[in-house]
């Protein structure tokens, strides 16, 4: 057993990616390929042709995880985090490459900072950041979603945000 850890997967394009190179090599005959398939699936290529969900699960065990389902929810809800940590520290470069991903940009509108706040309440007094989200579907009509009360982006927002 090897004291090394899995490396750490950087992102789901690329994790893909990887993963239909391993499927190419391997129906090139590599036998380095056939034998990371045949190690997650030991029918791969045997009774059954080669498929990416074969690769992509070899992918997965070399990354520590189970299975492609769990690498792929790994990624996105680290992203969601990012996307999270870049609104409250006012990083809008961050903010607007994470919304370029398609599974960040549907949790523009939901509650994921503390108090069930979105991310327009949080950036209620960064104009330049509220309009980054605004453009990318916040809707300001939404309240939070704290137990103790809601309250709406203007109760955060500033004079001039508000404008």
């Amino acid at each position: 057993m090897s004291d090394q850890q899995p490396p750490v997967p950087t992102n789901l394009e690329q994790q893909h990616k990887l993963a239909k190179d391993l499927l190419r090599d391997a129906r090139d005959g590599d036998p380095a390929a056939l034998a990371r398939l045949k190690a997650v699936r030991s029918d791969a290529g045997a009774t059954r042709p080669l498929q990416l969900a074969d690769a992509q699960l070899a992918i997965a065990r070399d990354t520590g995880f189970d299975s492609w389902p769990m690498l792929v929810e790994h990624l996105q809800q680290r992203d969601i985090r990012a996307f999270r940590d870049a609104v409250s520290r006012g990083e809008i470069t961050t903010v607007r490459r994470l919304l370029g991903m398609p599974h960040v940009k549907e949790h523009v509108n939901a509650p994921v900072f503390a108090f069930g706040q979105r991310a327009a309440h949080i950036a209620a007094k960064h104009a330049p950041m509220l309009e980054v989200l605004i453009a990318a579907g916040a809707d300001l009509n939404l309240e939070s979603e704290w137990e103790n009360g809601p309250y709406t982006v203007l109760d955060n927002a500033t004079e001039e945000t508000a404008r």
